[in-house]
Formats: structure tokens, C-alpha cells, sequence
């Protein structure tokens, strides 16, 4: 989250996404309409950039394919699998002040 914040990406499409991943598998295939319609309306477009600049920042990667339907036709296809940034270490460090930091533990 620090890195989508810092990056000035948008939330919007991770406040919803939630509810179509495959947990044992960490994709999601749902349409961007479906996904506009439940991040508040916004554009099918609105839901791309998101997906392209989760892409860019190493959070999701992205798979196109093709599928054939029973009529013979084919259709594209995408999914998308959640991951970790090449470099975690490009998270950055948050600035520590009473409203960011947690209660220290000491063991």
C-alpha cells in the first residue's frame, strides 16, 4: 500500500478487487465493466490505467490469451495475478510519527 500511495496511484480498483480474487491461486479475471460497476461506476478505461500502472509498480501480473467459445469463436482473455514487486526494498521507509507508527514490542 505505501507503494501504490507514494507511486500516486489509485486505490480504487484495490478496494474492490477483494472480492473476486481466487485465493489459492491469487488471480482474478473478473471484466473491467464488472469491476467499474463496483468501484463506484467509473469508466471500463478508468479500470485499465489502474491495472496498467498496478503492472508498472510489480504488483499484478497481467496474462492475454485466448479463448474459444462453443459457437467456435474466439475470444481474448485476461488474467491477472497478484505479486510482489521486483525489489521489495523500493518500498521505502514510511516517516515514523504518532499517526503512522504502531505500538513498539520488545521482546
Amino acid at each position: 500500500m505505501r507503494l501504490v500511495n507514494r507511486e500516486k496511484a489509485s486505490f480504487q480498483l484495490l478496494a474492490v478487487v477483494w472480492r473476486f480474487v481466487d485465493w489459492r491461486t491469487g488471480t482474478f479475471w473478473a471484466s473491467n465493466s464488472v469491476l467499474a460497476e463496483h468501484a463506484g461506476g467509473c469508466s471500463e478505461k478508468t479500470i485499465t490505467r489502474n491495472i496498467e500502472h498496478l503492472r508498472r509498480l510489480g504488483l499484478v501480473i497481467v496474462d492475454l490469451g485466448f479463448a474459444k467459445r462453443k459457437d467456435g469463436k474466439s475470444y481474448r482473455t485476461r488474467t491477472v495475478r497478484l505479486a510482489l514487486p521486483d525489489d521489495p526494498n523500493a518500498l521505502g521507509e514510511m516517516p515514523e510519527d504518532e499517526e503512522t507508527s504502531g505500538p513498539r514490542v520488545s521482546r
